[in-house]
């Protein structure tokens, strides 16, 4: 900005800097509020959902007797669940990144790879699962929809 009076300048200056941070401040705010009303509309379908996980884990303990898991087993569970959950947030990670970029941006590629080598690790696991007794693959999966 050219002006004969620096102050002026100054002034006019920290004015346009106030207006766009306060602009920045009401977009992030306005899209923290998106979220949070998104998030709390999922709540109750997500609670429903993991009830029903429950009740139905519950039932076929019951049906077919306790069923506990043994260490392997377990860690293979705890494995699958961490992979999910990654794989969850990469994903919406992902759809952020496509709103402001194309699939050929190299943060968007770089989260595909990372998700794509995410789903390798989920069809190792799967492949450990098969190889369980029938009852064990059973409560492993209900047990995962649980958790």
């Amino acid at each position: 900005m050219e002006s004969n009076s620096p102050d002026y300048a100054v002034r006019v200056l920290n004015e346009i800097a106030n207006i766009y941070v306060q602009q920045n401040v009401e977009y992030k705010s306005a899209e923290s509020q998106k979220t949070l009303e998104f998030l709390e509309k999922q709540l109750p379908v997500l609670k429903e959902q993991m009830e029903s996980a429950t009740n139905t884990l519950n039932e076929y303990r019951n049906k077919k007797g306790s069923v506990d898991l043994d260490i392997e087993t377990q860690n293979i569970l705890h494995g699958m669940v961490e992979v999910k959950t990654q794989i969850t947030l990469l994903q919406q990670k992902r759809d952020e990144l496509r709103q402001k970029y194309t699939e050929s941006h190299p943060n968007v590629i770089a989260i595909d790879k990372q998700i794509a080598r995410l789903q390798d690790q989920m069809r190792s696991h799967d492949k450990m699962v098969k190889s369980l007794p029938e009852t064990q693959q059973v409560i492993v999966g209900l047990s995962g929809d649980v958790k």
